[in-house]
């Protein structure tokens, strides 16, 4: 391979890491999301005092809290992207050098504050295959069992954790070690990150994802001094107020008293009747379709529960889909994600005005 070519998949290896954590940050955003903090290059400033193994660590996921000790979980996650070899199996020599400063950081924490390690996940994410032998040698590791065809490998890893007769901690350690080679390459990861993120943001995408992605990239180098990303980081690297995102609350005013006239009634009639099909209910401003959609809502088959999304204070839609019954209502730009849809069985979808 030319020596450009050996470079520009160096560089792919740091566009898929800082895709990876950019796209990682996303889940930041999520309404109640459980993960609170993500650090990039190394982990958070309350972590153990010790930093042993902490060099083969690309970011680490805390969940609950921004520390070790408050956090409900801790993901320890190393990436490993490669361009020229995406089909070439990982042998267990490939991972020794992971291996061993998972298993560092394993010891350090079990040192600082026993029992916490028992919430910490050590994680190997590649988009390479990992040979069959190494993942069953892990798991016999783990959890014990006849070493079988996989004595080579197994004899190789307990070398690289460096355990010696602490036969419990070795297997707790590999009982917390995971390895992950289903990863996307850089190109189909780049696809992926922009459409997670499009799904918060009203309107067309615009720079967001370069923001984004820049962000975390900055805090990988000395640039930053913080290097630690949580939910109002990534606000801020959008430009993006919290009531911009999407989902966002439910505008819809629903009135006390409705008086169900028999138009209304023929309507919810054709729509049901065109059931699956999508209906689309569109007039200029003023006509009335606001209030077409919350009659609509309230004769509905029971148990129909309406939920929403706002965004845009000139182009709005609303639209409702219903699964077995249950109701859920979108109003916001036309551009709601429906990945926060169910199943379809038929759709109002109002525009304009």
């Amino acid at each position: 391979m030319p020596d450009t070519d050996l470079l520009r998949a160096s560089r792919d290896g740091d566009q898929f890491h800082y895709h990876w954590a950019a796209r990682q940050a996303v889940k930041l955003l999520l309404p109640g999301a459980d993960l609170t903090a993500i650090a990039v290059e190394g982990v958070s400033q309350d972590d153990t005092a010790g930093r042993d193994g902490e060099d083969v660590i690309d970011i680490a996921e805390y969940y609950g809290a921004t520390g070790l000790r408050e956090a409900n979980r801790v993901v320890y996650r190393q990436l490993k992207h490669s361009t020229a070899r995406a089909t070439e199996e990982w042998t267990v020599s490939g991972l020794g050098g992971t291996v061993s400063g998972f298993a560092e950081k394993y010891r350090r924490i079990k040192l600082e504050s026993p029992g916490l390690e028992r919430k910490a996940i050590f994680e190997f994410l590649s988009n390479r295959p990992v040979r069959d032998s190494v993942l069953r040698a892990i798991r016999v590791l783990a959890v014990g069992g006849e070493l079988g065809d996989y004595a080579h490998e197994v004899k190789f890893l307990k070398q690289y954790a460096g355990f010696s007769d602490d036969a419990d901690g070795e297997a707790g350690f590999f009982n917390q070690m995971q390895v992950n080679p289903t990863a996307p390459g850089l190109l189909r990861l780049e696809g992926l990150f922009r459409l997670d993120l499009a799904g918060f943001l009203p309107g067309a995408p615009d720079v967001q994802p370069l923001l984004l992605k820049e962000m975390i990239a900055r805090r990988a180098t000395s640039l930053e001094t913080k290097h630690v990303v949580d939910r109002s980081t990534v606000l801020t690297a959008l430009e993006v107020p919290p009531e911009r995102l999407l989902p966002a609350p439910n505008l819809i005013d629903l009135p006390g008293r409705v008086i169900v006239t028999p138009q209304t009634r023929a309507i919810v009639d054709d729509i049901v009747r065109l059931a699956p099909r999508p209906v689309i209910v569109h007039a200029a401003g003023g006509v009335g379709k606001s209030v077409l959609t919350t009659q609509i809502e309230r004769n509905l088959p029971a148990g129909s529960i309406p939920r929403g999304t706002a965004g845009s204070c000139c182009l709005r839609a609303v639209a409702w889909a219903v699964d077995g019954g249950c109701l859920a209502g979108v109003e916001g730009p036309v551009s709601v994600s429906v990945a926060e849809m169910p199943p379809l069985r038929w759709i109002v979808h109002k525009t304009g005005g």
